[in-house]
């Protein structure tokens, strides 16, 4: 029983909309304007299309961390 609930808290959190993915854990949900910032900060090193934005956990520690993923890019036979 644990694990269906533990399955259906992920899945909550986890939205798609306004063209990229969200992921967030329970105690790290983004908000709107917070979003901003991210793809603000995103964009400026140089990531033009966002897939996906995550927050995880860092492991042991209370600290959080912020996960963003861009879309794959073809250069040739390497992908970026």
């Amino acid at each position: 029983m644990k694990k269906i609930l533990l399955a259906l808290s992920i899945l909550t959190f986890t939205v798609s909309s306004y063209g990229f993915e969200r992921e967030y854990v329970k105690r790290a949900v983004l908000s709107k304007e917070q979003e901003k910032v991210v793809i603000a900060i995103a964009q400026k090193h140089g990531m033009n299309k966002i897939e996906k934005i995550c927050t995880y956990n860092v492991c042991q520690t209370a600290a959080r961390g912020i996960r963003v993923m861009g879309a794959e890019q073809f250069k040739g036979r390497g992908v970026l």
